[in-house]
């Protein structure tokens, strides 16, 4: 028997066809990890005082700074409130709140006890554990 020289196992086509479906494959997957490490961050409660959140520094962050819908309660559901009345307005909701009505019900945004909770909290935590450093 004569030894024959065979040729490459691969050959060089098929490398560059290896090579060009691997690169593919790679920007794709890294596509893909991107997208979804980009719209899959979980949003930040919109709650959380800044004592618990790196990204708040007052507590009126957490208080929304618009009103939704979705804020009121309405008196029928699945739409059907469209075609009823309003059981929480006076007049059915045919005009605005003056501000004499509203005055009543309104508090000044430096008078919420939720703006001064961080710092009394902080006062009664240093009295409980104040023996004890």
């Amino acid at each position: 028997m004569s030894a024959r020289r065979r040729g490459p196992l691969v050959s060089a086509r098929e490398w560059r066809l290896f090579w060009l479906v691997t690169l593919v494959l790679v920007v794709l997957s890294a596509g893909v990890t991107a997208l979804t490490t980009w719209f899959g961050r979980p949003e930040e409660p919109k709650n959380l005082l800044p004592t618990q959140s790196p990204f708040k520094t007052d507590v009126a962050d957490t208080i929304p700074k618009r009103i939704l819908l979705s804020d009121f309660d309405l008196p029928a559901p699945g739409g059907q409130w469209l075609s009823k009345s309003w059981l929480y307005s006076r007049e059915g909701g045919s005009r605005p709140w003056t501000a004499e009505e509203v005055a009543p019900y309104w508090v000044p945004i430096d008078k919420l006890p939720l703006a001064s909770l961080p710092q009394e909290n902080a006062k009664k935590i240093d009295h409980l554990f104040g023996e004890v450093r």
